[in-house]
């Protein structure tokens, strides 16, 4: 393996790869302080800037453990989103997955979907994962359909595992298995 995590996706509409700091600019700090967009990120009541986003990028620099993918349009480039890798065990063949669209205009139109089926396979297929999960905010119910659509199943429920608004909130746990697709 690589130095880096490093990630390539083609599909119909869009391209997934990794983000670098050439992809770092202030539209991309912008959806990051929209509240709708950021309410249950970890990024959330921080005020991002361009120099914070690009000192994000670079922690995933030279990373076996973790990776950022952008999700950009396939026909004009457009960053619309990212998908995260923030822990994968190779020892234990799992990762732990999170994503976001930063465009509202994009939501709604199956991207998302596309996005995570493709990465998932990705995983499975050339990465040699076992078991995906991802951490959802009970309340944050766009984000656990488009994982129970995608193959995703319940797993559990961390209690008070997150803040959001200043208050504790619960967070579902799902998963999927290599065996799952």
């Amino acid at each position: 393996m690589s130095k880096n995590l490093t990630i390539n996706i083609k599909t119909d509409r869009l391209i997934l790869r990794n983000v670098n700091l050439d992809d770092v600019s202030q539209d991309y700090a912008d959806w990051l302080n929209d509240s709708e967009i950021n309410k249950y990120l970890s990024c959330a009541n921080t005020q991002q800037t361009k120099e914070s986003c690009v000192l994000y990028v670079q922690s995933f620099a030279g990373r076996k453990d973790k990776a950022l993918i952008g999700i950009f349009l396939k026909n004009d480039g457009l960053h619309i989103g990212n998908i995260t890798f923030s822990t994968i065990d190779w020892h234990n063949k799992s990762g732990t997955v999170g994503i976001s669209l930063g465009r509202k205009a994009f939501m709604g139109k199956g991207l998302a979907k596309e996005t995570l089926i493709s990465v998932v396979k990705y995983c499975f297929e050339r990465l040699s994962l076992h078991r995906i999960q991802a951490g959802i905010n009970t309340e944050n119910i766009r984000s656990l359909n488009l994982f129970v659509k995608c193959g995703f199943k319940m797993e559990g429920l961390l209690r008070e595992s997150n803040i959001v608004n200043g208050e504790f909130q619960d967070s579902y746990i799902v998963y999927m298995l290599e065996t799952d697709i």
